[in-house]
């Protein structure tokens, strides 16, 4: 299984991610009891951008916002391990 080791945080970060790595984010997340809601890009705060750098690659679309009690950049960093990781070692 892979590892969690995220710092949770006192206040609420908001991290951007492709959509598509959620299906192997939610179901960790939830087996790590973290609560998180997954937001529309419309209702992001002012100021965080859309877009993202995942695994090299500018991603402009299909991008999600997971807004949470963790570490956004720590987050990120495990969503781009997950990229290469198979769903059953997850």
């Amino acid at each position: 299984m892979y590892p969690f080791n995220i710092k949770r945080t006192d206040k609420t970060t908001h991290t951007v991610v492709p959509g598509p790595i959620m299906a192997k984010l939610a179901p960790w997340l939830a087996r790590n009891g973290i609560e998180y809601e997954v937001i529309d890009l419309e209702d992001m705060p002012s100021g965080i951008p859309c877009t993202c750098v995942f695994n090299g690659r500018k991603m402009l679309a299909s991008n999600v916002c997971i807004r949470s009690n963790l570490d956004s950049g720590e987050l990120f960093s495990a969503a781009e391990a997950m990229l290469n990781i198979r769903e059953e070692e997850i």
